[in-house]
């Protein structure tokens, strides 16, 4: 079950359907030559974080080892247990009971809005 939670949290970072996370500045923050002053309300582009080459390497590749994606304190997303829950649910149940095959392998991947195939990652899954 270790490595399916990793799987299950590849799956979130890459496939993150709340691209931004609200925030208020706690203090007076100098970031790139401007200033954000304290009360300002900040939105965290969480996807740029997600994707970052200074943070991942091949960010854009899916590798179950890495992973950070329902922020943390006391703002952290609300549904994070019950997503991590029905994904390993669900890759259960689709691993054991199901013959997976992708019916278009070059689909690309499109991420804004929200993570999607550009033309369709048609599967078929084959009852066992």
């Amino acid at each position: 079950m270790k490595y399916t939670a990793k799987v299950v949290e590849e799956t979130i970072r890459l496939a993150n359907i709340a691209p931004m996370a609200h925030r208020v500045a706690l203090r007076d923050v100098e970031y790139r030559g401007y200033t954000i002053p304290k009360g300002w309300k900040v939105i965290v582009w969480i996807r740029s974080l997600h994707v970052d080459p200074a943070y991942y390497d091949n960010p854009l590749s899916f590798n179950p080892d890495r992973w950070d994606v329902f922020g943390g304190g006391e703002r952290i997303c609300a549904g994070n247990m019950l997503a991590r829950l029905q994904l390993t649910i669900m890759l259960h149940h689709l691993s054991c009971g199901y013959k997976w095959e992708l019916l278009n392998p070059d689909a690309g991947v499109v991420y804004l809005p929200h993570p999607r195939p550009t033309n369709g990652a048609a599967m078929s899954f084959s009852k066992l």
